[in-house]
C-alpha cells in the first residue's frame, strides 16, 4: 500500500520559462542510497508465503498433535516427509500487505526506498541490508542436526514465535504508517519549499530583468555623461585657451599700465617743472606788465598831451580853412562879377 503509493513519491515540475526545475533533496537522498542497497525478490527472502500463513494459523484449536509433523513449517526440509505433498495454504491479504510493506517490489524501487527512509530522523544513519533468509529456496542446504533441532520446537514456542511475528507485523505496520505520514508531511513541506523556491526564482528573474533594464539605463546615462563630459572637456579646453589669451592680454595690460605709470610719473615731474617755470614766467610777466602799465600810463599822458596839441593845431587849421573858404568864396564872387562884367563888355563890343 504505502510502498507503491505514488502520493509519497517525489514529483518534478517545470521551472520558470519552460526550464526543468532543479532536483529537490527528496529525489537526491534516495538516489544516492539506492546504489548502496541490494533489493531482492520477496519470494527469495520469505519463501512461497505459505510458511507465514502457517505461522498465523498455528496454535488454533483445529490443529491436531498428530498432524503437527505434517504441517510443520519446515516440512520440505524433513528427510522423512520429503516425498509427501505440500499443503497449499490460502494467501491472507493482511500478510501479503505486510510482506509488501516489509519488502517492496523490485519494479518500484525508489518509492519503496522512500518509505524505508526516515526523513525526520538524524541524517547520515546507515541503512542496513535485510538479513538473508536462511530457509529460502536459494539458501544453503541445512544439516541434519539443525533440522532435528527445528523439529524439537514445542507448541508453546511456536505460539510465542507466531505472537512475536504478529507483534512485529503490527509494529512494522505502525512504523510504515508513521513513515507514510512523515513522507506525506515531508512531501507537503517540500511542495511548500518548491513553491517558495519557484517564487524566489520568479523574484530573481524579475530582479534580473529589472537589473538588466537598470544596467541599460545606466549604460545610456553613461554614454550621455561621456558625451557631456567630452563636450565639457572641449568647452573647458576652449575656455582654457581663452583664459591663456586673456592672461596674455592682461599681462600686456599690466606692462602697459607700468609703462603708463612711468609716463604719468614723468609727466607729473614735467608738470611740476612746468609749474615752477610757469610761476617764474608769471612773476616775470607781472613785472613786465607792471612796467608796461607804467609805460602805457606815460604814453597815455603823453598821447593826451599830444592830442591836446593836435586838437589846438586842428582848431587853428580849421579856423584857417574857414578863413580860406571865405576868401575863396569872396574871390569866386569877385570872379563872377568880373566875368559878368567881361561878358557885358563883350556883348557890348559885339553890338558895336
Amino acid at each position: 500500500e504505502g510502498a507503491a503509493d505514488p502520493a509519497g513519491a517525489p514529483t518534478s515540475r517545470g521551472g520558470l520559462g519552460g526550464e526543468p526545475a532543479p532536483p529537490t533533496p527528496r529525489g537526491l537522498e534516495p538516489t544516492t542510497e539506492l546504489a548502496e542497497e541490494q533489493f531482492r525478490d520477496p519470494t527469495e527472502v520469505l519463501g512461497s508465503g505459505a510458511e507465514v500463513d502457517y505461522l498465523e494459523q498455528f496454535g488454533g484449536s483445529s490443529f491436531k498433535e498428530s498432524a503437527l509433523r505434517k504441517q510443520s513449517l519446515y516440512l520440505k526440509f524433513d528427510p522423512l516427509l520429503k516425498d509427501s505433498p505440500q499443503r497449499p495454504g490460502p494467501v491472507a491479504p493482511e500478510t501479503s500487505s505486510a510482506q509488501d510493506v516489509a519488502v517492496p517490489s523490485s519494479g518500484n524501487l525508489p518509492e519503496a526506498k522512500l518509505v524505508e527512509l526516515d526523513f525526520l530522523g538524524p541524517p547520515g544513519a546507515p541503512m542496513l541490508d535485510p538479513p538473508p533468509c536462511v530457509f529460502g529456496p536459494g539458501g544453503p542446504p541445512l544439516s541434519m542436526g539443525s533440522i532435528v533441532d527445528v523439529l524439537q520446537y514445542s507448541q508453546k514456542d511456536l505460539d510465542a514465535a507466531v505472537e512475536t511475528t504478529r507483534e512485529e507485523n503490527v509494529l512494522l505496520r505502525s512504523q510504515c504508517e508513521t513513515l507514510r505520514a512523515r513522507n506525506l508531511e515531508m512531501g507537503k513541506i517540500m511542495d511548500g519549499f518548491e513553491g517558495i523556491v519557484y517564487q524566489a526564482m520568479e523574484e530573481a528573474q524579475k530582479q534580473k530583468e529589472l537589473a538588466k533594464a537598470e544596467i541599460q539605463k545606466i549604460l545610456k546615462e553613461k554614454e550621455q555623461l561621456t558625451a557631456d563630459l567630452s563636450s565639457m572637456e572641449k568647452s573647458f579646453s576652449d575656455l582654457f585657451k581663452r583664459f591663456e589669451k586673456q592672461k596674455e592680454v592682461i599681462e600686456g595690460y599690466r606692462k602697459n599700465e607700468e609703462s603708463l605709470k612711468k609716463c604719468v610719473e614723468g609727466y607729473i615731474a614735467r608738470i611740476e617743472k612746468e609749474g615752477q617755470r610757469y610761476q617764474a614766467l608769471k612773476a616775470h610777466a607781472e613785472e613786465k606788465l607792471q612796467l608796461a602799465s607804467e609805460e602805457i600810463a606815460q604814453v597815455r599822458s603823453k598821447a593826451q598831451a599830444e592830442s591836446l596839441a593836435f586838437q589846438a593845431s586842428l582848431r587853428k587849421e580849421q579856423m584857417r580853412i574857414h578863413s580860406l573858404e571865405k576868401t575863396v568864396e569872396q574871390k569866386t564872387k569877385e570872379n563872377e562879377e568880373l566875368t559878368r562884367i567881361c561878358d557885358d563888355l563883350i556883348s557890348k563890343m559885339e553890338k558895336i
